[in-house]
């Protein structure tokens, strides 16, 4: 039977807090724990949807094939360990390939939003500088305007049917790219700590940083994601991440997340799409276990008749944002009781705290519990102590030998060491209060919160009740400076369909989150917007709301 990390051995979380350990073995590569350890190879790995209706199915072994003939053209090439190859593609084979590709020849996958910007692409290779980039022809454009600045790139391997483009480096479609190789290659050497992958953040607090994680970074999420998914990952499991595979949720959840427990993953190529074809998705494919952030989960809410559809999901994560209880009660009538399950984690950690409810009860408000093995503390970040229950600090993970931990900040030895500036932790840059029965509450980033009238507010909990009114889509809270009375609580507002905007409804809002909260949370100013931005990780974007 292939190797696998599970908890099953513990009867209960406090078992597993107390016992869990993960040991890897010496010469492990995450390629080969995708793709080769299985033991039957020929069982499918990938369903893959595109909107024109075709569709596609990819056994283990046609991935393993798939990436070697790949892996041996990025050699023929000149790719060499260490090198860097940035990955710009939406949710297709190719994106995973390429992924599989490098971290068999050694080179350093660098997987990116498909939806990010020229800015964002450049910043990306202006700090990586990749020798080649993978693309698709909607995105090409982007990467042509990219490489006239960054010189260190040589090549444009194309996903698509026109390769004359006018560009200063070779433009060479895929077909044509790994022509002639071999389906067969020898996986290099390497260990749990060789460095895999650069993650880069969403770049929604400044310039994007590229967190460098090595093989044993994607193992490192089991322990949560299996906790998540309540124990119950396997080959019959069928995974679906409903945004995009250039993140650690896509790849490292939804992606590897399946694949290490023999199970299959659902990928759709897509620019945008309404929240009925989610559900046409995980209907068709018989999905079990899906990703899908707390804001797309609200306009799922607004489809007629959800319980048309013939799901089988068991478990939903939902990430990036506080999980309200009108989402979890919705999913269990109208989604045929399937278990919605927030997490918390960062692309420098891997999950952190998560719900696991085979083993203690959901409580709305809280992210869970910490994941065993993780090290997860509050702690006074003066001191390095931690905090006693209840008390608000730090969120942070003990810096000794964790697994999904990042190495370093690529080219940034001064975020490196602020990230790690105190003695024996890693600092997630949250704010956050363990209480007395060991639920983790997550204030959100330091820097976002609000001094207003003396008082520290958490944006997020304001969000949180205001996304409880029945008018209500989707919220972002910001601060605001006013000349006369300081800094002010701005709060954005989307509205769900065939809601009217009206002072009377920004009275009630107001009203509605004094009723809930303390008065001096309440918005002084309320904004009715059409769409709230978002990150490509499904986060608010406060940076856009700021410029609003």
């Amino acid at each position: 039977m292939a190797w696998t990390v599970t908890l099953d051995e513990f009867d209960t979380y406090d078992d597993a807090w107390e016992g869990f350990s993960m040991d890897l073995p010496a010469d492990y590569n995450v390629a080969a724990d995708c793709v080769r350890k299985h033991d039957d190879l020929d069982r499918t790995a990938l369903h893959q949807a595109y909107p024109d209706g075709r569709r596609e199915t990819y056994s283990f072994r046609d991935l393993d094939r798939k990436s070697d003939k790949l892996a041996n053209a990025l050699e023929d090439d000149g790719i060499e360990p260490g090198d860097r190859v940035v990955v710009y593609l939406p949710q297709i084979p190719e994106t995973l390939c390429m992924n599989l590709a490098c971290w068999k020849l050694g080179a350093l996958s660098v997987p990116v939003n498909s939806s990010a910007n020229s800015v964002y692409i450049r910043q990306v290779a202006e700090s990586c500088d990749p020798k080649i980039i993978i693309t698709n022809d909607a995105l090409v454009e982007t990467v042509i305007d990219v490489t006239e600045s960054c010189p260190a790139i040589e090549r444009i391997v194309l996903v698509g049917e026109n390769d004359d483009h006018d560009a200063s480096v070779s433009v060479t479609r895929y077909d044509t790219f790994v022509t002639n190789q071999p389906s067969n290659f020898d996986i290099i050497d390497s260990t749990p700590k060789t460095p895999a992958s650069i993650m880069y953040t969403s770049g929604s607090t400044g310039p994007p940083k590229g967190a460098l994680l090595p093989h044993e970074a994607w193992p490192g999420h089991l322990p949560g994601v299996y906790m998540n998914n309540e124990l119950g990952l396997d080959e019959t499991s069928v995974g679906y991440h409903h945004m995009i595979w250039g993140t650690t949720t896509g790849l490292a959840n939804a992606v590897f997340g399946m694949w290490h427990y023999g199970g299959s993953v659902v990928g759709y190529q897509k620019d945008s799409y309404e929240p009925k074809k989610t559900f046409e998705l995980l209907d068709e494919f018989d999905v079990t276990h899906a990703f899908i952030v707390p804001s797309w989960l609200r306009k799922m809410m607004d489809v007629e008749d959800p319980t048309a559809y013939d799901l089988s999901l068991s478990v939903i994560t939902a990430g990036s944002e506080r999980l309200s209880s009108e989402i979890v009660d919705w999913a269990e009538n109208h989604l045929q009781g399937a278990v919605v399950n927030e997490i918390y984690g960062l692309t420098e950690t891997g999950p952190l705290v998560t719900d696991c409810q085979t083993w203690y009860q959901q409580h709305h408000g809280v992210a869970g519990k910490p994941v065993p093995g993780q090290g997860v503390a509050i702690i006074d970040t003066e001191t390095g102590e931690e905090k006693l229950r209840g008390e608000t600090g730090a969120i942070a993970v003990r810096d000794e030998g964790l697994s999904s931990v990042l190495l370093e900040y690529w080219n940034l030895p001064e975020e490196t060491a602020k990230l790690k500036r105190v003695d024996g932790w890693v600092l997630t840059g949250d704010l956050g209060v363990q209480n007395e029965e060991g639920y983790v509450r997550v204030f959100g980033r330091d820097d976002d919160v609000i001094i207003s009238s003396g008082y520290q507010i958490k944006p997020d909990e304001i969000e949180a009740v205001i996304t409880q009114h029945e008018s209500v889509a989707e919220v972002g809270v910001i601060t605001e400076i006013d000349e006369d009375l300081g800094e002010i609580i701005k709060a954005f507002v989307e509205l769900r369909p065939n809601t009217e905007p009206t002072p009377i409804l920004q009275a009630e809002l107001k009203g509605w989150v004094k009723n809930s909260l303390e008065t001096y949370k309440s918005p002084d100013n309320i904004i009715f917007v059409s769409s709230i931005p978002t990150t490509d990780r499904g986060k608010i974007d406060r940076q856009a709301l700021k410029q609003k």
